[in-house]
């Protein structure tokens, strides 16, 4: 991501740039943003150094058609992740939780039913159980 988009070459560099430059995305743009791309991934972060499962351990992997899912934990702290490549909603069984993050604009907080749930289309979740 590109420093600012006001500035020569982003702001990398005062000389000429190896690779083009982009000037609609960059991180003056996107600071304070809650919604950007700059944001989700400040978040996702956060949310990662901050639990220890995010990090380490990895078990019950599973495919659903398009979309990949694993279950992260240590010491009791479980986390669901369902990463739907696809390009339609799909179903998913899962345990009940809370989306602390999630790629889907308005899912993070939301509940995690017990059972079947429905990534959205290119959606990437995060689920603490």
């Amino acid at each position: 991501m590109q420093w600012d988009a006001s500035l020569p070459n982003a702001g990398f560099t005062t000389g000429r740039s190896w690779l083009p430059t982009l000037t609609d995305t960059s991180v003056q743009t996107q600071d304070g943003d809650g919604s950007s791309k700059l944001s989700r991934y400040r978040r996702l972060l956060k949310l990662r150094r901050s639990n220890a499962a995010l990090v380490q351990g990895l078990e019950n992997v599973a495919a659903y058609g398009d979309v990949l899912t694993y279950e992260r934990h240590i010491r009791r702290q479980p986390f669901f992740i369902a990463l739907n490549i696809g390009a339609a909603d799909a179903d998913v069984q899962s345990h009940a939780g809370i989306v602390p993050l999630s790629t889907a604009p308005g899912r993070d907080g939301q509940r995690l039913a017990e059972g079947a749930n429905r990534p959205a289309p290119a959606e990437a979740l995060i689920a603490s159980l």
